[in-house]
């Protein structure tokens, strides 16, 4: 199914390339106001297509993104999932308080996805504050995000962070 007012597949013009994709996704392409809606669409699905491509030139245009319409960082967030790496945890962790839940709740995943040993912890703990959030779809999806990266991660680190976090010093300590 297209787009109303896009051309049939096929009849557009010549095929798309990957540089040509991340030109239509990071919206280098101006459109008029008249047609915002049609160039958030063009850009969702040259992100849809960049990350199906899984080439990684695409990271620069997905990310930027991610400072874009709101309506397209869902997109950009699946194809920075597919193709990045622990490299874009921090970015996407910022994700998590945006207001939007179809933001977060990709965040969520794409975190849970590119979370490493390094990060996991600090990961795991951003998204379990989650679960207290007033959206259910949001609360079922840091669960499972935690339950997940509960299984990836090796307890031991897990447990090395809590006692850690247990035997932290106090702000003030008094010497006796």
């Amino acid at each position: 199914t297209g787009h109303p007012g896009f051309a049939a597949a096929g009849s557009a013009g010549p095929p798309a390339t990957p540089s040509s994709l991340a030109r239509a996704a990071s919206g280098s392409t101006e459109a008029s106001p008249g047609t915002a809606g049609a160039a958030v669409w063009v850009r969702e699905r040259a992100a849809d297509a960049l990350a199906s491509i899984g080439d990684t030139r695409a990271l620069p245009a997905l990310t930027k993104m991610l400072a874009g319409d709101a309506r397209s960082i869902p997109s950009a967030v699946r194809g920075i999932a597919k193709l990045g790496d622990a490299k874009q945890v921090e970015q996407i962790q910022q994700l998590l308080l945006r207001p939007e839940r179809e933001i977060q709740i990709e965040a969520i995943n794409a975190l849970t996805r590119l979370a490493d040993e390094e990060n996991g912890v600090d990961v795991r703990d951003r998204i379990a504050k989650l679960a207290d959030s007033p959206d259910k779809s949001v609360r079922a999806s840091a669960a499972a995000a935690v339950k997940a990266l509960d299984q990836r991660l090796s307890p031991s680190q897990i447990q090395a962070a809590a006692r850690a976090e247990r035997f932290a010093e106090p702000d003030h300590t008094m010497l006796v």
